[in-house]
């Protein structure tokens, strides 16, 4: 039996997220509930900060019995999680060990209590450093609806895993939000009479915060936390961000700055977030009693005139099996306030494209229709009245009409907060076939040969039965085998400085798709209309290029030459 020098209390976490299993009455400014796996995720474990005469040299010949000397970081990753216990709880399962040796000990600036004591070799404490993104950015892919569906499900969801295990198979709804969790182990040297010293593995480990992760890429000049996107009805405040940079949205409430274009006819347009908590009766912070939660839809026409729609459909992904939202909602299990139940913490999304907003709510955007508006409601009996719980997102619809010489092109890709954004292109469409091909020579056919006369033939010949002769429609040069591919060029309208930054996007994602009215989609729609409740597809693609183009030097408008190849390249035969 083996322990740590100085006891198991001598290890603390200097940098961690704060995690979600935090009390109910939590600061979001100091709760870093949810991280980027495409970001670094540092963990760091202190050692021996009471403990005199730690040293700092690095050579084995110095550590003493019971010195810690590597530290172990087991990452646990799963999709669902129970609040009593977190390894182990849940689906989480191991998805990978770190073994960090000591950091480096640093000398700390004059005037600031030093970690290093100049002049001889002591130091406070030891610490153990990991980035553990390496591990969690290989579980979270993305996650699409069927066109014209309203929200991803367990039955109707494109989540990009190809694991078949419990934790990522193809029936998780979402491949863009994961659970991670880290335990750390020790390993001490150990004095033995016959051996000196052996490192061994120290009895206990110390359990650290558990964090929502989410499939996003934050760059230098964001804001380096994601509270922002953790939406909750807590605070009731109307500044959480929907998973999209696209500057259609409001953060302040005070003036529209900048509608999103989109078409009637668009069948697919998804908000996407990830959803922190959902309080009923039962906790004293979260006392509202909510009994609505809701996509909440404000259209405006030309005079004026507004209508009303509400969209419930990612009700389905909490796991209500009514699919409503009432007093009862919590009989699911998800009940935040039960502790042995699983956290609802995931990501939900919405379609509140035109087309779909239709579908459900017998026509409430027609061609009178100029603009709409959406946002998240909740309402409940303590709350007073219905509260925003979200930022608005504003849209206005393109009338434009179609050129008959060729289609729209309607991109949708993996945005970088780990949604799904949609954009139409209608510029110039240019299409190229490339075809790549290795050939073989044989010997050429001899006409000689090629056709005798044969009275007993009703054509009054006969074909030589000579192997190479026979076929005169044969080639000597001829083609073994084709890899062809198609590719498009299409061209964007004027954007200004913000919107270029945002389409931007679509040139260093790894998902792109487009939609297609195709036979294969007909056929689709008619064999599983749940499945496929449209007529159009998607299709990968590739961005091969883009050339901006500046349109008005003076007003900042440019525009985009966007270059894609279809993923799936034109099936041909081979010779």
């Amino acid at each position: 039996m083996a322990y740590i020098n100085g006891g198991t209390a001598n290890i603390n976490a200097l940098k961690q997220p704060r995690g979600t299993l935090t009390s109910y009455g939590y600061s979001e400014s100091d709760n870093q509930v949810l991280l980027s796996c495409n970001n670094p995720m540092i963990y760091q474990l202190q050692w021996g900060q009471t403990l005199a005469n730690v040293k700092n040299i690095m050579l084995e010949s110095d550590y003493v019995a019971n010195d810690v000397v590597n530290v172990i970081f087991d990452v646990y990753i799963g999709n669902e999680i129970g609040v009593s216990s977190s390894i182990g709880g849940g689906n989480m399962v191991l998805a990978g060990s770190l073994r960090k040796s000591r950091d480096l000990p640093y000398i700390a600036n004059e005037g600031i209590s030093p970690e290093y004591v100049t002049g001889n070799d002591l130091i406070d404490f030891h610490t153990f450093t990991v980035d553990i993104s390496s591990i969690v950015k290989n579980y979270l892919t993305y996650t699409l609806t069927p066109i014209l569906k309203g929200s991803p499900s367990s039955q109707f969801a494109m989540s990009g895993n190809y694991t078949t295990n419990n934790l990522l198979d193809y029936t998780s709804i979402s491949g863009t939000d994961r659970f991670v969790d880290v335990r750390a182990r020790f390993e001490i040297y150990e004095q033995d009479p016959s051996i000196s010293k052996k490192l061994i593995e120290a009895e206990g480990y110390k359990d650290l915060n558990v964090v929502g992760v989410i499939n996003a890429a934050i760059q230098h000049t964001d804001r380096a936390g994601l509270n922002n996107y953790a939406f909750t009805n807590g605070s009731l405040t109307a500044s959480k961000k929907f998973l999209s940079n696209c500057p259609n949205d409001n953060f302040a409430y005070s003036t529209v700055e900048s509608y999103k274009s989109i078409r009637l006819d668009d069948e697919g347009e998804y908000l996407s977030w990830w959803q922190y908590r959902l309080a009923n009766d039962g906790s004293p912070t979260y006392d509202y009693d909510m009994t609505d939660f809701y996509m909440y839809i404000v259209t405006t026409e030309s005079d004026g005139t507004t209508h009303t729609a509400s969209l419930r459909d990612f009700q389905e992904t909490l796991g209500n099996d009514t699919g409503t939202f009432n007093s009862t909602w919590w009989a699911s299990g998800y009940n935040p306030n039960t502790a042995d139940s699983p956290y609802l913490y995931k990501v939900l999304s919405q379609n509140i494209s035109p087309a779909f907003i239709n579908s459900v709510t017998a026509s409430t955007i027609t061609s009178d229709t100029e603009s709409y508006e959406v946002k998240l409601i909740c309402s409940g009996a303590t709350l007073g009245a219905s509260k925003r719980v979200s930022e608005s997102r504003f849209y206005r619809i393109d009338k434009e009409t179609k050129n008959p010489a060729y289609d729209f092109v309607r991109f949708h890709w993996l945005n970088r907060m780990g949604g799904i954004d949609s954009y139409t292109a209608k510029r110039n469409i240019t299409e190229t076939v490339q075809a790549n091909k290795i050939f073989f020579e044989r010997k050429s056919p001899n006409p000689l040969y090629a056709q005798q006369y044969s009275a007993s033939n009703v054509y009054g010949f006969t074909t030589s039965r000579d192997p190479v002769g026979s076929d005169l429609y044969k080639p000597s040069v001829n083609t073994f085998s084709i890899e062809a591919t198609r590719s498009n060029t299409v061209y964007t309208e004027p954007l200004n400085d913000v919107e270029s930054k945002w389409l931007e996007e679509i040139i260093t994602s790894p998902n792109v798709w487009i939609e297609l009215l195709t036979e294969a989609g007909d056929w689709n729609r008619d064999r599983n209309p749940e499945s496929h409740p449209s007529q159009r597809d998607y299709f990968a693609v590739t961005i091969n290029n883009s050339e901006v183009e500046t349109v008005n030097q003076e007003l900042g408008l440019v525009k985009f030459n966007l270059t894609y190849t279809m993923a799936n390249g034109i099936n041909t035969q081979s010779n």
